[in-house]
């Protein structure tokens, strides 16, 4: 049994890494932040292209679970556009985030799957080496724990 800690800050710099590597770059000014309760919170701008940009800003804040094979899953439950509320329209309209962004992490972190965000933890760094499987994930002040 072991616990792993990853403090907010850390989380942050991965996510504007991926971001920043990817090709696509609808997604800017990206922070991210950890709630209670096995929350988490991604926000930003949105940027469409139509002729010149648009820039709308956007919160996700969704729930954290442990899923077989070492994978950390961020499900949204609530989705804001510009300060609406969208999440609901979306499952609604059958629309889902893989409909809007298009990212792709080079190294393979982070998988978008419908509406859900993928954290593949052992592709996080080449020096760990995790043996085990993750049982729970949970949240403390400012950071993320991942138990094994």
């Amino acid at each position: 049994k072991a616990e792993i800690e990853v403090p907010e800050q850390d989380l942050d710099t991965q996510l504007k890494t991926i971001l920043a590597a990817s090709e696509d770059k609808k997604i800017q000014e990206p922070k991210l932040s950890v709630l209670p309760n096995g929350k988490m919170k991604i926000e930003g701008k949105l940027v469409f292209f139509d002729g010149k940009a648009i820039k709308l800003p956007f919160v996700i804040e969704g729930s954290l679970s442990a899923q077989p094979k070492n994978i950390i899953k961020f499900e949204p439950t609530n989705i804001t556009l510009s300060g609406l509320p969208v999440k609901r329209l979306m499952d609604i309209l059958g629309v889902e985030l893989t409909n809007i962004i298009k990212f792709k992490d080079s190294i393979g972190r982070i998988e978008l799957s419908g509406n859900s965000f993928l954290m593949i933890i052992e592709k996080f760094s080449d020096q760990a080496i995790i043996e085990g499987q993750i049982k729970s994930v949970t949240t403390g002040n400012k950071s993320l724990i991942i138990n094994f």
